[in-house]
């Protein structure tokens, strides 16, 4: 039965200004039939449905970024002074003294018995045992995390000892695991160098996916003429701005770009095996060329062959009318001995001027890595 639009605004504002109506009612008011009454009634207790113009990005879960010992600390205080947003920042430490001055969400003070906040004097092993002893506290600050960040210097105590502690209790929770761990500059001795290669074979065992910084590498990104604490801040700089970069692609929601899903950051970093990093900034015709070129031969490549990688995941920060002319391209050539998983995402900016580009690159799962060499450690 048609129902005629007019009749149904009289029908609903009489059922609207009476507290007590029925059917009957209705009809005899409209004077019609008791079967058009009937389905004007059903019609008016109908609920609407009120149509979402706007949606919030779900994420199940949270993305956790934890720095362990003094140096990741303060990768988490750079990373809290540029308000990144997205993330949960914790600082984690043994040096109470390091913690009074760091820059978190959250602060964790580990092996408060056993070190009485005096640190671990580069003993990895008292390290080790701090995490172990507040095993319960970092299980609660992973509770709801999704995918969690561990940043460590490694070569010190705190940082290479609890760092595999911390990994074991995030894979034991079911939570996707990335390690993002520098090597000391060949300056700082080889104690230093031979503690953090035997905490990178134990980390081995309970990360998804290995990021190695050799910071010697980081020398060939920085002026010479640098001194060490521009150096050092350069790492802090180079962690930051990865992490950063993930997060504006995870959360941007103009309707110019292509998104990056939770579920997608999660199915890049279960990919078994060594990771890699590249970032380029270029303006130009050729821009998207020049920009990936230079990403995918960034120092944190650490000369590793693309093509070998399982998954790649592509981050470009644009003006919403840049031109993609040549992408094609370029994942042509980085798929081009197999089958790779590649992720394509865009956060676009209006500011930006048209013909400039920023390419971030993370290339995961580089299995043959497993048994082979990175930067001389064999994991």
């Amino acid at each position: 039965m048609s129902i005629d639009t007019d009749l149904y605004k009289q029908a609903k504002e009489i059922v609207l200004s009476n507290n007590n109506y029925s059917i009957s009612f209705l009809q005899r008011k409209l004077q019609i039939s008791y079967n058009k009454a009937t389905e004007l009634m059903q019609m008016i207790q109908k609920p609407e449905v009120e149509v979402e113009t706007k949606f919030t990005k779900p994420t199940s879960k949270k993305i956790t970024v934890i720095g362990i010992g003094g140096a990741a600390g303060n990768i988490i205080s750079y990373m809290h002074t540029k308000e990144i947003k997205g993330v949960d920042l914790i600082s984690m430490n043994t040096d109470a003294e390091g913690l009074v001055y760091a820059k978190a969400h959250r602060r964790l003070q580990t092996g408060v018995v056993l070190t009485q906040g005096f640190g671990t004097d580069m003993c990895s092993a008292v390290g080790k045992e701090a995490a172990l002893e507040s095993y319960e506290k970092i299980k609660a600050v992973l509770q709801g995390t999704g995918i969690v960040f561990l940043i460590t210097g490694l070569g010190g105590g705190t940082g290479s000892g609890a760092t595999p502690i911390v990994a074991k209790i995030a894979k034991e929770m079911g939570i996707v695991v990335v390690s993002i761990v520098t090597k000391p500059f060949s300056f700082e001795g080889k104690r230093r160098i031979k503690i953090a290669e035997d905490e990178i074979k134990e980390l081995k065992k309970y990360t998804n996916s290995l990021m190695i910084i050799p910071n010697d590498n980081l020398l060939s990104m920085i002026d010479r003429t640098l001194g060490l604490k521009e150096t050092f801040e350069l790492v802090d700089n180079t962690i930051s701005e990865f992490i950063g970069n993930i997060l504006e692609a995870l959360y941007s929601s103009s309707d110019t770009d292509i998104n990056l899903s939770f579920e997608d950051l999660q199915s890049i970093f279960k990919y078994k095996g060594i990771s890699a990093i590249g970032v380029s900034e270029k303006s130009g015709e050729n821009a998207v060329e020049e920009a990936m070129g230079e990403a995918i031969e960034f120092p944190l490549f650490n000369n590793m062959d693309i093509s070998d990688a399982m998954c790649v995941l592509i981050i470009l920060k644009v003006h919403p009318d840049y031109s993609y002319i040549g992408i094609e391209k370029v994942i042509d050539n980085i798929d081009k001995n197999k089958d790779i998983s590649i992720i394509f995402t865009t956060s676009t900016d209006c500011s930006l001027p048209l013909d400039y580009i920023k390419a971030t690159v993370i290339a995961t799962g580089f299995e043959k890595m497993i048994n082979s060499a990175v930067n001389n450690v064999y994991i």
